[in-house]
């Protein structure tokens, strides 16, 4: 068994760490909790904006440029970028009213935070396999059309299909990162005693 996982009792099922606070959360402690979980948001979604600037920006480049395998490039960089550039503009201009809002809440009202707080996340917790999915999707397709591309000489569809692939690991990787702040900061609320 992986040493981060509690071993089952017979009445219990295994556990992750990250998943079962150990000990209770006071106000103090839950108000950084809430304050790195929206910190690590924030910082994703202006890295997603500026990766998403930076793709459209060199897809249009690629267009100018000329050439079939550039224009297969370009496309699905175009298209991934401009859904990122969206996606992190909208985290980085909701996420600082969000906070405010719950840093006052978890004082004023904390049994009202924890309920809201804690069934939003339980939410957003439960739909991570959609996201990885398809984006492991996106990544397999990417290998089919990098793959028709190469036996069929088409540079385009080459192109395209190692964007594809490209981008949807990077997406991986950030979403990877964002559930593992998302389960602790679930966490955190489940311990949460005020």
């Amino acid at each position: 068994m992986p040493p981060d996982v509690v071993a089952p009792s017979p009445d219990t099922p295994a556990v992750t760490p990250s998943l079962a606070p150990t000990e209770a959360v006071d106000t103090t402690v839950m108000r950084a909790r809430l304050t790195r979980y929206f910190e690590g948001e924030q910082r994703t979604g202006l890295f997603a904006s500026g990766l998403g600037l930076a793709s459209v920006g060199t897809g249009i480049g690629l267009i100018a440029s000329g050439g079939e395998t550039r224009l297969g490039v370009a496309l699905p960089l175009i298209a991934m970028g401009a859904l990122q550039l969206a996606a992190g503009l909208a985290l980085s201009i909701r996420t600082p009213k969000q906070v405010a809002r719950l840093d006052a809440q978890v004082t004023e009202s904390p049994a009202q935070y924890a309920a809201e707080e804690g069934a939003r996340m339980g939410k957003v917790n439960s739909r991570w396999w959609i996201y990885r999915a398809v984006e492991i999707t996106a990544a397999f397709s990417g290998i089919l059309v990098a793959g028709i591309g190469g036996v069929s000489h088409s540079d385009a569809a080459l192109g395209v299909g190692l964007t594809l692939v490209g981008e949807a690991l990077v997406m991986l990787l950030i979403d990877h990162f964002a559930e593992e702040r998302a389960h602790d900061y679930a966490a955190a609320l489940s311990g949460f005693r005020f």
